[in-house]
């Protein structure tokens, strides 16, 4: 199988000659540099497991912090009968999900930790004293119940008590394994407190537009912490400047389930274990199809499209602004501007745009980054 497609007056070999070469080049030396972060995110998944507890809301209450009262902490009783509480720390994606559980704008709960710095004369602030009363008056009027996942005395998920807990290693172990039966290498690791990202390419190059050389490869993303999906895509990588591009969302699996009783739920692993011997399968069934010729062609077809097709900035600035927020279309706009035709491709196209969209995210954070990727797909027509 020929794996470079050609356009230009050389013949295929001398295309293949120059091309290729460099290409693989690139494509070898990313794989080589993406070992150390492939082992650190897997090392992630493998040694940091969530501790779980269901608590009914009305037994939960909260605290400020410390002496300077810069925070809150979370109480919950160890079991359902007792009446001695555990109190951990509350991460900020637990405290977005909280402040979505009482309905409380999370700009208010911020602002009254931080309360803009100010302090009383005493040198305390009463900022997070209030936002702990009103967490705890919410709570206890309410008849929810939310499972708890903790780590290293911070709680980094509040989440609904039919939350589906997956095994984030056995998803790990298959995306690796099947990465390999299909002849992808692992490449990227990416991972946040409450998120984690692998990616592996098929060690092939191929040249849809002159000039134009790409890798292709599928991504893994998880969390255990209800911050994303149990997903798997295929992405784009162009080689002249690492720019990542997902596209084909190839499985999404949504953490929701059945319900649990109070209390602690190691008695559902059985469950546990069924619903993550499911995700595997599925995974194997992913992994063998999404990386198929045929498939890969289709998204070559696309993004020859996506280079045929012009735009300009203002027409896409409010989709991006919407999509993004103001600052990073701005950010975007500035670079699909710019004289760069190295990182970004020549011309007025919406591969351009993509382009631009996955040399901002690069910069960015790690859930942030890959939002703008899965937003540069969609801009490359995949």
């Amino acid at each position: 199988m020929k794996t470079l497609l050609h356009h230009s007056q050389k013949t295929y070999e001398q295309g293949a000659s120059d091309a290729t070469k460099w290409a693989k080049d690139k494509l070898y030396k990313e794989i080589d540099d993406g070992k150390e972060c492939v082992n650190q995110t897997l090392d992630r998944i493998f040694t940091q497991v969530p501790e779980d507890v269901i608590v009914p809301a009305n037994r939960i209450e909260f605290l400020p912090t410390g002496d300077s009262n810069r925070g809150i902490v979370l109480g919950h009783p160890e079991d359902t009968p007792s009446t001695e509480r555990k109190w951990q720390g509350v991460h900020d994606n637990a405290l977005m999900q909280l402040c979505s559980k009482a309905k409380l704008p999370i700009r208010y709960a911020r602002d009254l930790i931080s309360q803009f710095d100010q302090k009383e004369k005493d040198g305390t602030f009463w900022g997070p004293e209030l936002l702990a009363h009103n967490f705890t008056e919410l709570m206890k009027n309410s008849n929810s119940r939310h499972l708890l996942r903790s780590y290293n005395g911070q709680v980094r998920g509040f989440l609904s008590d039919r939350y589906r807990r997956l095994d984030s290693q056995q998803l790990a172990q298959e995306f690796v394994s099947g990465m390999k039966e299909v002849g992808a290498v692992p490449v990227k690791g990416d991972f946040s407190d409450t998120s984690f990202h692998l990616r592996a390419l098929l060690p092939q190059v191929y040249e849809p537009i002159p000039n134009e050389v790409l890798a292709f490869g599928m991504s893994w993303s998880n969390s255990d912490y209800g911050r994303g999906a149990n997903v798997i895509e295929v992405f784009a990588l162009r080689l002249w400047c690492t720019n990542y591009a997902i596209g084909q969302n190839c499985m999404r699996q949504v953490h929701i389930g059945r319900r649990f009783e109070s209390g602690n739920i190691n008695f559902s692993q059985k469950t546990h274990d069924l619903d993550t011997e499911a995700s595997v399968s599925a995974m194997s069934d992913v992994i063998r199809g999404g990386l198929k010729e045929d498939n890969i062609h289709n998204i070559l077809s696309a993004i020859r499209d996506a280079y045929e097709e012009e735009i300009h900035p203002k027409t896409v600035f409010a989709n991006l602004r919407k999509a993004i927020g103001k600052g990073m279309a701005e950010e975007v706009v500035e670079a699909y501007n710019s004289a760069d035709i190295e990182n970004l491709p020549p011309g007025n196209s919406k591969w351009r745009m993509s382009n631009a969209i996955s040399w901002v995210a690069q910069e960015k954070e790690v859930d942030e980054r890959f939002k703008l990727m899965r937003l540069a797909g969609k801009y490359a027509n995949m």
